[in-house]
C-alpha cells in the first residue's frame, strides 16, 4: 500500500547473493583484519541489504494521479523529501535525502557485528549508477553495483573496527635511543 512507510523498499534475501554474502563478509574481514581477529569471537548481529525505490515509486504514483487536487495533497503527504522509508528504522532500508547524490534508487546496507562483545555498526547508502526498476541478477550492471556496495560496506566496517583498536604501546625510551643509534 502506497501509504505504508515501507512501500517500495525491498529487503534482499540470501537467495539473491552468489556467493553467499555472509561467507563473503567473513572472507573480506579475514583478509583485511586477519591477525587482529585471531583468537577473538566475531558475532554477526545484523546484515541487511535493501533496495529502496520508495521515492521513485511515490513520484511515479504522483505523476499518475496528478490530475486532481486530492491526488496532489496525497502526493505531497507521501513524498516527504527528507526521508524515504520508515525513518530511523535502520534495519528497514530507510535513507535520508542528503545521503544520496544521484536520483536513482539506492541500496541501503546495515552491518552490525560484535567482536568479543564490543559492538560495531556500519550503514552505507549508495545510489545505483542507472535506473533499475527491479533487481535483475542477470544484469552485469546490477551485479557489479551490488558487489561494489557490499564491498564498500565491508571496508567501512573494517575502518570502524581499526579506528576502535587500542593504539600500540609506545616503545620504551631506551629502545627508541637504541634505534637512533642504528
Amino acid at each position: 500500500m502506497s501509504t505504508n512507510c515501507s512501500w517500495g523498499v525491498y529487503r534482499m534475501g540470501d537467495d539473491k547473493f552468489t556467493p553467499n554474502r555472509v561467507a563473503l563478509l567473513r572472507s573480506d574481514l579475514d583478509n583485511a583484519l586477519g591477525a587482529e581477529l585471531a583468537g577473538k569471537t566475531l558475532t554477526l548481529k545484523n546484515y541487511t541489504v535493501h533496495f529502496n525505490r520508495a521515492l521513485e515509486m511515490r513520484s511515479q504514483l504522483a505523476l499518475q494521479q496528478s490530475t486532481s487536487l486530492l491526488s496532489a495533497l496525497i502526493s505531497a503527504a507521501l513524498n516527504d523529501t527528507s526521508v524515504h522509508g520508515c525513518g530511523t528504522e535502520d534495519l528497514k532500508g530507510s535513507y535520508f535525502a542528503h545521503e544520496v547524490k544521484a536520483s536513482f534508487s539506492p541500496l541501503v546496507v546495515v552491518i552490525d557485528v560484535a567482536i568479543d562483545n564490543k559492538l560495531f555498526h556500519v550503514r552505507w547508502v549508495e545510489s545505483s549508477p542507472i535506473a533499475i526498476p527491479i533487481p535483475d541478477e542477470s544484469s552485469a550492471v546490477w551485479n557489479a553495483w551490488v558487489t561494489r556496495v557490499l564491498f564498500t560496506s565491508t571496508m567501512k566496517l573494517v575502518d570502524t573496527i581499526k579506528a576502535a583498536a587500542p593504539a600500540p604501546a609506545p616503545l620504551p625510551i631506551a629502545t627508541m635511543q637504541q634505534r637512533a643509534l642504528l
